[in-house]
């Protein structure tokens, strides 16, 4: 992103090496009134969208989606940011994994521990792992649901 309201693409042939850097102009966003101060932008890899955070000369930050594809280069605003703070450094951060089937706790293994989360919640209510009791995906926590840990245990 130019302060001139250009969206620009980087290539680099050798990443590193001085000289191997190219700089492509995409297209015009049509805004013209960007100040000095910092921006940031991110890209979402769930949804293929760019984010772009700018402090415009009037001093009032704003969020934009931007379209990068060429031809059809633009920005549109999502929000001017609240109390005309700045955002930088801005991140987009990926859902986390629901782990493997059978790993209750998300701890990475399927073990007994898993299989006593489920226990906990049909004796005691605890719900402390609700979201990921139904191993089986039927849509309730029951006894089934230790079964499958129990065959994945035992390798069946």
């Amino acid at each position: 992103m130019g302060q001139d309201g250009w969206l620009y693409a980087i290539s680099t042939q050798n990443p590193g090496e001085i000289g191997e850097i190219e700089v492509f102009p995409m297209g015009d966003l049509g805004i013209d009134n960007i100040s000095t101060n910092p921006s940031t932008m991110t890209y979402d890899k769930t949804t293929g969208k760019f984010y772009w955070a700018v402090v415009l000369n009037d001093q009032k930050s704003y969020l934009y989606e931007i379209n990068p594809t060429l031809g059809s280069v633009a920005a549109t605003q999502l929000m001017q940011v609240p109390d005309n703070s700045w955002l930088v450094n801005m991140t987009v951060v990926e859902p986390q994994s629901q782990g493997v089937t059978g790993d209750v706790n998300l701890d990475g293994d399927v073990t007994t521990i898993d299989i006593t989360c489920i226990y906990n919640y049909l004796l005691n209510g605890d719900e402390t792992y609700l979201e990921t009791s139904d191993v089986d995906g039927d849509g309730n926590i029951t006894t089934t649901d230790i079964t499958v840990i129990y065959n994945i245990l035992l390798g069946q």
